[in-house]
């Protein structure tokens, strides 16, 4: 069964906005099942959101065959887990009242958190039984949410959460470091990324530097980029592109993009509280409980492999026992399309479903 939950989680200020996710489970001859909560890559528009998922299935679930979103929850479900797929805030019912913190901490956890607490109680409602195991997954900005949660569950929520494992997959867990590789590079694989991120953290931080940070007129139009009305690639079309000799695919250079003040101050010692911002958000240094995993395709080029490996290697600097770095090859990917790091999700996710039955009770 597919359900659209709605619930209220906070913002940045501490005021409580309503909120929306995608919660799948299986029928039958079950006693409990076990909740999975898995944190979507990212998106750009807001229909790709998982709690469309129920409408699509409603009017047309043919059309779900190809749907990456689905192909996870099906995956979860059929192996007897309910499913819990958050849209995170600037997403589903919340989409009118802000913006998507994008790549920021706090918000992606409290947002995972509280659709956790509000399937439970609609479980509880509605008479569908769950034990108390908990799992958590995600990939790419999904993975940097789970590790947020996680995170946030360990340090204030202990008695709440019982974790019994998690997943997380090709996060940005070292946010600054992944920012000082991508704007050192005379140019960018996918800007949509990099000006979304600059976007998020402008608004959330009210830094009010836009026209510091972007050439215009990109400037004075990310709003209408990141409002959730267009594609990654429609956002990209929008934004400088430049076909290089040595790169198959169309490329933004990075000072046609952002500002070149903006680029000698980021790379020398300026921008001090951007970076800041961005190092309150490093989700590496600290010390797991609970079991992890860490999956992440060695040559992903748009959140580099180094992101996971630092994290792994600060877990166990800082005494954890209950780590483990998964790293995949090239030669995993089955069917690739040429982008790394969005084929690297369907092989992590299926190493992540083995282990988690490897452990389920």
């Amino acid at each position: 069964k597919f359900y659209h939950i709605v619930y209220l989680t906070r913002d940045k200020d501490g005021n409580y906005l309503p909120a929306s996710g995608l919660f799948v489970y299986p029928v039958g001859d079950l006693q409990s099942i076990a909740m999975v909560s898995d944190q979507h890559p990212t998106i750009f528009s807001d229909d790709k959101a998982p709690s469309n998922i129920v409408t699509l299935f409603q009017e047309n679930p043919l059309e779900l065959q190809n749907d990456r979103r689905f192909k996870i929850a099906m995956m979860y479900a059929g192996s007897g887990y309910g499913v819990v797929m958050p849209d995170y805030l600037g997403y589903g019912v919340s989409r009118e009242y802000t913006t998507h913190p994008f790549e920021l901490k706090d918000s992606l956890a409290w947002a995972t958190i509280d659709m956790i607490r509000a399937t439970r109680e609609f479980c509880q409602n509605e008479g569908v039984a769950l034990n108390k195991q908990l799992y958590l997954s995600g990939y790419s900005e999904g993975g940097y949410a789970t590790m947020a949660a996680i995170k946030e569950m360990q340090e204030n929520y202990k008695g709440e959460f019982d974790i019994k494992a998690a997943a997380p997959m090709a996060g940005t867990y070292d946010l600054k470091g992944t920012s000082d590789y991508t704007l050192a590079n005379d140019y960018l694989l996918y800007s949509p990324f990099a000006a979304f991120l600059g976007y998020a953290y402008d608004k959330y931080y009210r830094f009010n530097s836009l026209d510091k940070m972007f050439k215009s007129p990109y400037s004075s139009n990310m709003a209408n980029y990141f409002d959730g009305s267009m594609s990654g690639d429609e956002i990209q079309q929008q934004l400088p592109l430049t076909q290089l000799d040595t790169i198959p695919v169309p490329v933004t250079i990075t000072h046609e993009l952002f500002n070149e003040e903006f680029l000698a101050q980021y790379r020398g010692d300026g921008e001090i509280e951007f970076k800041k911002a961005l190092e309150e958000n490093n989700l590496y240094d600290w010390k797991p409980d609970m079991k992890i995993r860490l999956y992440h395709c060695k040559n992903d080029p748009i959140v580099p492999y180094f992101n996971s490996q630092k994290a792994y290697e600060s877990f166990l600097n800082n005494g954890s026992n209950s780590v483990k770095l998964v790293t995949l090859e090239d030669s995993d990917i089955e069917n690739p399309t040429g982008s790394i790091h969005s084929d690297c999700a369907l092989p992590s996710y299926k190493r992540a479903i083995v282990w988690f039955n490897s452990i389920k009770n």
